[in-house]
């Protein structure tokens, strides 16, 4: 919660990116339109996780959630296109590592990372497809928006001091591709910045 210049209450939400989290916001307002903030609380305004069980608990079972002409169902119709769109582009692959490539926007936006030079690598070739005289490629950290690779938490504790990072793990291996093949599905999350190719 914050206010805005004239001094009326403004809130602020936000879930993760990645279509994980749904946020909900209820809220009500006076006659003047102005934020009742009493009417926020937790029971009512928070974040649901984006899956089967949060479903079937909100509606009571999955065939509730997802009946035929509900808003569950139309949102399942959407979801399956897409998860048939991201199957193909994930059978689609460019290359493969054996190392956590580093796309985090901390380190992306600060330091040198294996993805950054791979990127301008990349591009330095292409450029020199045309014009065999280019002599560098500089990368933008805000054109990488990702890493491609997976985290994963080391017990005791789950924190960043206990992270290890894995490199690309596919969901499927079609053609017979092993898990460290980088295919379009990650590639085009990584580079989705409009300055790209």
């Amino acid at each position: 919660m914050t206010q805005d210049a004239a001094g009326n209450d403004v809130v602020l939400i936000n879930t993760d990116g990645g279509w994980r989290y749904v946020g909900r916001l209820q809220v009500e307002f006076d006659d003047q339109g102005h934020i009742v903030t009493e009417s926020i609380t937790d029971t009512t305004s928070k974040v649901y996780t984006a899956t089967d069980e949060t479903a079937a608990s909100l509606w009571g079972s999955l065939d509730a959630a997802y009946a035929e002409g509900s808003k569950g169902a139309i949102a399942q119709e959407l979801v399956g296109s897409v998860a048939d769109l991201v199957t193909a582009k994930d059978g689609i692959t460019y290359g493969k590592t054996d190392v956590y490539l580093q796309g985090e926007r901390a380190f992306v936006r600060t330091e040198e990372t294996n993805l950054g030079d791979l990127t301008a690598d990349a591009n330095l070739w292409y450029a020199r497809q045309v014009d065999d005289t280019v002599a560098v490629s500089i990368k933008n950290g805000g054109g990488i928006r990702e890493p491609i690779g997976t985290v994963f938490a080391v017990a005791p504790r789950v924190s960043m001091s206990c992270a290890r990072h894995r490199p690309t793990k596919r969901r499927a291996s079609p053609r017979g591709k092993s898990p460290s093949w980088i295919s379009s599905h990650p590639y085009a999350s990584t580079t989705r910045s409009p300055s790209l190719p």
